[in-house]
């Protein structure tokens, strides 16, 4: 069994890195803070015996090597190539929490070390890998995204973080070089399998009083930047020829709502996360809005026509208010049904070990929806 104490004080060391004073976590990609969690788990990779590389996305991959074949085994199967790969990643939102991906990474790299105590041989090789910029603090699922082969460098021209700052530059002021992303591909046929573990960050299991989540797939996620260009008035101008902004916006949500309660389907659901209006003033119409709008559906055709369902909304709010609306995809991600050879694995494991088990989708994203589209994951 695992040495709990000793994945404990990984964890609680890694969330002491990016600590705030005001509670949670922000080890943002590629910041200070990111930068001092990824040498941590290096060292700890390295203490573990793992052959550790970084690669030109900025992936941490710690890989234990198959051992030989029939070594002191009388009629031990060949060892096999193919990678079972293992991990998530450690980059945290401003205000993460202390599992959230990183449980995925330790917890790997937590059941490598124990393979060695327990003097387990290995088939096949073993490799922990912490993705970087999972949360989006960019592009969002980088690493996942340049080790299937998802992006180029193309990809990464002009993607700033909210404050302005250009991914290109963040990465090469880490000594990554954005001209070599595609170097991070792997082919498929090395991977035999990907595995994620990762809190639920939602209360079925609790509430269900389950302790394994055995997850058959991810939800789709459509996700859009909406602008609404109208004009600002002051807020005692009369209702007859304004142009307000956030109007607008309202009429746009309230119709989507309405969109999504019409299909009575629980697991479809629609949040507006973000929203900035200016002048931002009590006495003032907003004459300019811009937020998030957030669909998820483990259905893929309900996310199409819910994209279709949005231009149309946006068009008949344009023309019914005279304002100018617009929207930009910010990802589009469909859903990712995961290998039902693993599932019964886990959902074997579970039981073999007496943990209450239930399967579940997943209403959040994660590296292993990437690499579901490419590997058994």
């Amino acid at each position: 069994m695992i040495d709990i104490k000793r994945l404990m004080d990984d964890i609680e060391t890694m969330a002491a890195i990016g600590a705030r004073p005001d509670g949670g976590l922000c080890r943002e990609a590629l910041s200070p803070a990111d930068l001092e969690g990824r040498a941590y788990l290096r060292r700890r990779m390295e203490a573990a015996g793992l052959s550790v590389r970084v690669d030109a996305a900025g992936n941490i991959i710690g890989r234990r090597e198959a051992d030989a074949a029939g070594q002191g085994e009388p009629g031990a199967a060949p060892t096999e190539a193919a990678t079972v790969v293992l991990g998530s990643h450690i980059d945290t939102i401003e205000r993460g929490g202390k599992y959230d991906g990183t449980v995925g990474v330790l917890g790997a790299l937590e059941c490598v070390r124990t393979l060695a105590d327990e003097g387990v041989r290995l088939r096949r090789p073993v490799e922990v890998i912490a993705f970087t910029d999972e949360e989006e603090r960019f592009l969002g699922f980088l690493g996942s995204y340049a080790f299937t082969g998802s992006v180029d460098t193309a990809d990464l021209a002009g993607v700033r973080d909210r404050n302005g700052i250009d991914l290109v530059d963040a990465m090469r002021e880490v000594g990554l070089e954005p001209d070599r992303i595609a170097e991070a591909r792997r082919d498929p046929a090395e991977i035999h399998a990907f595995l994620e573990l990762h809190i639920e960050q939602g209360p079925v299991l609790e509430r269900d009083g389950a302790s394994i989540g055995v997850v058959e797939r991810v939800k789709g996620d459509y996700r859009w930047e909406i602008s609404v260009e109208g004009r600002t008035d002051h807020a005692g101008a009369p209702l007859d020829g304004r142009r307000d902004a956030f109007m607008a916006m309202h009429e746009v949500v309230a119709a989507m709502i309405e969109y999504r309660d019409r299909l009575g389907d629980p697991d479809t659901t629609l949040t507006v996360g973000r929203m900035d209006l200016r002048p931002n003033v009590e006495t003032a119409q907003p004459g300019w809005v811009q937020f998030s709008l957030d669909i998820r559906s483990p259905g893929r055709e309900v996310l199409i026509d819910a994209d279709r369902a949005l231009r149309r909304i946006l068009e008949e709010v344009a023309e019914r208010t005279g304002q100018k609306l617009s929207r930009r995809e910010i990802l589009i991600e469909d859903p990712v049904p995961f290998d039902s050879r693993l599932l019964d694995a886990i959902r074997a494991a579970a039981d073999d070990l007496g943990y209450t088990r239930r399967d579940m989708q997943s209403g959040a994203g994660h590296d292993a929806q990437i690499l579901g589209r490419h590997v058994p994951s």
